[in-house]
């Protein structure tokens, strides 16, 4: 089955609306798991939940919405930036570098050309010099 995004969020809604009413009643822990010992049946009547196993079944969907969400935010506060060298080498010594302090690459790397000139003798065309620059796309998080 597969659900429309206004399906999901609906699902996503619900869910956490029970886990909202079970936290407010004092049925789960700090962690979001059920207190041993403590008695389900008002909370069952109230909510129209058939069984514990539904129950843990909806802890848990929640537990890996929260976990998903707290991903995505770590992901969404890394530090990027670009570092560059003017030769492969150079580079490759800046990436490990920063690698050793707790950087990645992302993605690979890049070379751009930064100067070209042809050079003539009178009309006579004898070289071309070429300026490159490496750069490597780096993230901390």
């Amino acid at each position: 089955m597969v659900l429309t995004m206004t399906q999901h969020a609906e699902l996503i809604w619900i869910n956490f609306n029970f886990l909202d009413r079970l936290d407010e009643g004092g049925y789960l822990d700090k962690d979001l798991n059920l207190i041993d010992g403590v008695d389900l049946e008002d909370f069952y009547l109230n909510t129209g939940i058939n069984s514990k196993e539904d129950l843990l079944n909806i802890i848990e969907f929640c537990k890996k919405v929260i976990q998903n969400q707290k991903k995505l935010i770590k992901h969404t506060t890394m530090t990027q930036k670009v570092i560059t060298g003017g030769t492969s080498s150079a580079l490759n010594q800046k990436i490990e570098e920063h690698i050793e302090a707790g950087w990645k690459p992302l993605g690979s790397h890049q070379v751009v050309e930064t100067y070209r000139q042809n050079k003539f003798s009178g009309q006579q065309f004898m070289s071309t010099q070429i300026s490159v620059e490496y750069s490597q796309t780096m993230i901390k998080e």
